[in-house]
């Protein structure tokens, strides 16, 4: 939980610096941080329910295998969140004037 408020507050940081809603992506952070962990917190779940089911594989094989599980989902949900900080520390694109529209035509009225 801790990491998320981390990347909530970076996320608010860099975007503020960018020029974006400092708000919005800090929730945006620390969601993807927050939903990756329990997507593959499920991912998990059903690879060990498929795999007791199919292969017989023990029940104790989760109990001791928590650690691993955990410091693996931290890093992916990590990962996420650093890709979300790289989106939100993009500048706005400024309109130049050579994308704007051409003046309207005259029509000879003076």
């Amino acid at each position: 939980m801790i990491l998320a408020i981390v990347f909530a507050y970076l996320g608010y940081k860099r975007a503020n610096s960018a020029g974006r809603n400092g708000i919005l992506w800090a929730f945006i952070t620390a969601g993807v941080f927050i939903l990756t962990q329990v997507v593959i917190g499920f991912g998990f779940g059903i690879i060990l329910g498929i795999g007791g089911e199919l292969y017989g594989w023990s029940e104790d094989l989760t109990s001791g295998s928590n650690l691993i599980f955990t410091i693996v989902t931290i890093i992916i949900s990590s990962v996420a969140g650093y890709i979300a900080l790289r989106f939100a520390d993009r500048p706005l694109e400024q309109e130049t004037l050579s994308d704007a529209p051409p003046p309207p035509p005259n029509f000879g009225q003076n």
